[in-house]
């Protein structure tokens, strides 16, 4: 019984807190404190699995230097 009722007193008592000014406002800083600068979860993933680039390219162009 208790897990019908409480959604539907959640449902019903948020929206009336949400439109108290002093709630929102606190709300808001709370929300401004947990910013993290972190990359997105794409970007991680996307590093993660391609690897690291190998620095061949240097490698090139130092034996054709010496070639010469």
């Amino acid at each position: 019984v208790l897990m019908m009722i409480l959604p539907l007193v959640l449902i019903m008592v948020l929206p009336k807190i949400m439109n108290d000014p002093e709630t929102r406002k606190e709300m808001e800083q709370l929300n401004n404190l947990t910013s993290y600068n972190m990359p997105e979860m794409s970007e991680m993933i996307t590093s993660f699995l391609s690897g690291s680039e190998k620095p061949k390219p240097k490698a090139v162009k130092a034996a054709n230097k010496k070639r010469q």
